[in-house]
C-alpha cells in the first residue's frame, strides 16, 4: 500500500469505528501460523500510529515499524467480491487530508455504493498536493475527480450523477 492510498475498505473501518474493536493492547508479534488460519475471504491489515500522529495500515507485519511491531492493532477484514465489470467502472481519484469531515462523509459514501478509488492525502503527499493545486488552482478539499471531471465539496447527488455517467 502505497503511503498516501487508503484501501477502501480501511476507511470504511476509520468511518464505522471499527478501530476501537481491534485489539490495542501490547503483545507478541502474530505468528505465521495465525495467519494461515485466517480464511482465504479474509484480509488482514496492522495498525499503528506513524510519528506525525496519523494512523497507518500494511498488510505486512514488516512494514510496520519495528518499534510498533509487538502493539500493532490487527484487523481482520472481509475480503471485497471482485467486480463483475471492472472494464466499465470509472476511475475515481479523491483528494483529501485525514482531518477532513467532509471527506470523511465522500469517502463513506463512495464506500457504501462500492465504488473502488484511489485516495489522495494532501498533507501526507507533497505531490498529491501540487497535483490538486495544479488541476483546481487550490488545495481546498475533498475534491473528487471521476473520469476526469472534477467535483468539490461533498455532494452525494452529485457524486452519483457523475458516476453514473461514467458508468
Amino acid at each position: 500500500m502505497g503511503r498516501a492510498a487508503l484501501h477502501p475498505v480501511m476507511a470504511l473501518l476509520l468511518l464505522a469505528g471499527a478501530l476501537a474493536a481491534c485489539d490495542s493492547a501490547p503483545r507478541a508479534a502474530t505468528p505465521p501460523e495465525a495467519e494461515a488460519a485466517a480464511t482465504p475471504a479474509t484480509r488482514v491489515f496492522y495498525q499503528w500510529v506513524d510519528e506525525a500522529g496519523t494512523v497507518r495500515f500494511a498488510e505486512d507485519l514488516d512494514e510496520v515499524p519495528v518499534s510498533w511491531r509487538d502493539r500493532a492493532g490487527r484487523v481482520e477484514v472481509a475480503a471485497a467480491p471482485p467486480r463483475a465489470a471492472a472494464a466499465s467502472a470509472p476511475r475515481v481519484v479523491v483528494y483529501t487530508t485525514s482531518w477532513c469531515g467532509w471527506c470523511r462523509r465522500t469517502l463513506a459514501h463512495l464506500d457504501r455504493k462500492g465504488v473502488s478509488y484511489e485516495n489522495r492525502d494532501i498533507e501526507a503527499d507533497p505531490d498529491a498536493s501540487r497535483e490538486l493545486l495544479r488541476k483546481t488552482g487550490s488545495t481546498a478539499i475533498p475534491v473528487l475527480e471521476i473520469d476526469g471531471q472534477l467535483l468539490r465539496g461533498y455532494d452525494p447527488h452529485a457524486i452519483d450523477r457523475l458516476l453514473a455517467a461514467a458508468s
